[in-house]
């Protein structure tokens, strides 16, 4: 399945055949530096390694984090000695983000290569990034996708509330992708694990609102404290943060 997913995503540029998954944890170089955890780690038959990560949450520092696990293979494929004359083997990154970030420009896919800044031109092969926003796939319905990449979009997308899996009479891995998530089969160690994850899942989430919430009213309450000092009345505070009076007295309670 991995293997026909990263042929489309990466379809007229290069075809992998075949895949090895290594160890995921990329130690440090040093006991004073952090390791790395990689969702999914592996190798071609020809040396290319390939990284796919999926993030649920937000983090304003993804693309760095990116650069840094892509910078982090290539840097793993040093030898110590004389001999080693820096013949690197490309990496591909794949990154699936729910959720947007303002310097990936409001475009679902992206995809960051070592270009010639005036021609274009790629001036290396060994880095590959390829950022999909979630949130931005535009194909609503299954019969908008047209092609096996979007597909593989849509059904990823969209797992948690289909009652069948689309695509599976048109392409046998479809198929296997429905048996291998299909929850009913899972161990009971399994579907503990399964569950533990959802509800940390749902925890974060649930503080993460808690958070804005308490972060938006401690904002109104720092605003109303400036004004008062600044010898507003109530009336002109309601005024200009479009509340009412009995809102701002409400607030002025908890202060």
């Amino acid at each position: 399945m991995l293997i026909d997913f990263l042929n489309n995503l990466l379809a007229g540029e290069r075809n992998v055949e075949s895949i090895t998954y290594i160890n995921s944890e990329i130690e440090p170089e040093t006991k004073d530096n952090k390791g790395v955890r990689i969702d999914v780690y592996c190798k071609s038959d020809d040396g290319s390694v390939f990284i796919v990560e999926m993030q649920l949450s937000k983090q304003s520092h993804f693309v760095n984090r990116a650069i840094y696990y892509v910078a982090r293979a290539l840097v793993d494929q040093g030898i110590k000695g004389n001999e080693w004359d820096y013949r690197l083997c490309p990496v591909y990154g794949v990154f699936f983000m729910n959720f947007k970030l303002p310097e990936l420009h409001g475009k679902f896919r992206t995809d960051a290569k070592l270009l010639d800044t005036e021609s274009h031109e790629q001036v290396s092969n060994l880095i590959h990034m390829t950022f999909l926003q979630l949130p931005l796939f535009d194909k609503k319905e299954e019969n908008e996708c047209t092609n096996d990449f979007e597909r593989w979009i849509y059904v990823l997308s969209n797992m948690e509330v289909l009652d069948r899996m689309p695509f599976a009479a048109k392409d046998s891995v479809f198929q296997r992708l429905a048996d291998v998530c299909d929850i009913r089969k899972l161990t009971r160690d399994q579907m503990f694990a399964y569950n533990e994850s959802l509800m940390s899942y749902r925890d974060y989430l649930s503080s993460m609102d808690t958070a804005f919430t308490d972060g938006v009213k401690e904002g109104l309450r720092q605003s109303i404290k400036c004004m008062l000092e600044d010898g507003k009345t109530i009336s002109e505070i309601a005024r200009i943060l479009h509340k009412t009076e009995d809102e701002i007295k409400d607030v002025l309670k908890d202060m």
